[in-house]
This record gives C-alpha cells, structure tokens and sequence, in this order.
C-alpha cells in the first residue's frame, strides 16, 4: 500500500471516530438533560450506585437508556456510510478484474 491510500485511511479512520464520538455525545447528553443538572456526563452511573434506591435506579436507567440510545444512532449513521461507500465502489471502481470490463457491461 502506497504512502497516499495509508494516510487516506487514517485520516478517514480519525474523522469516521471523530463524527460517531460527537454523534454519541450529543445523542447521551440530550438525553441525559432531563434526568440530571449540572452532572458530567459520565458521573450519573456512578452517582446513582451512592444514592441508591428507587430514585438511584431511575437515574442509573436513564444513563444506560441515553448511552444505548447514542450507540443505536452512531451505528445507523455508519452502517449507512458503510452502504452509501459500498455503492460508491461498486458503481465507480474500475473492475480490473473481470479483464478490462466493467461491471455495466462496458468495453
């Protein structure tokens, strides 16, 4: 692999962790604004293990509800890039393979 496609991938690997990250963040934190004021984002789970009871079990569910909640839309969005790259190749990489013809029936 040439010097070209090595930091194309890197820079893509970095931006496609960048997007997803801030998808989830935002996805959690708006969430998680209802359930807790002024809170880390990270702090509610373990902050509801020390107040414990009905209203500590509440704010441990809203957490995990928001972060899978982030994650099911972090994975929509990169699933869809995935397919949206799937079909981008399919339709524009030359297909060296098939002896000079491309997939659309051309010479």
């Amino acid at each position: 692999m040439d010097q070209k496609h090595y930091e194309s991938r890197q820079v893509g690997g970095a931006f496609g962790v960048a997007i997803l990250g801030s998808i989830l963040n935002t996805i959690y934190t708006s969430n998680m604004a209802e359930s807790v004021s002024g809170l880390p984002p990270d702090a509610a789970v373990n902050i509801a293990a020390r107040i414990g009871g009905p209203r500590g079990e509440a704010l441990a569910n809203a957490a995990r509800e928001s972060f899978v909640g982030g994650m099911h839309t972090a994975f929509l969005v990169s699933a869809a890039v995935a397919l949206l790259a799937a079909v981008m190749v399919y339709r524009f990489m030359p297909a060296q393979h098939l002896g000079g013809k491309d997939h659309a029936g051309g010479a």
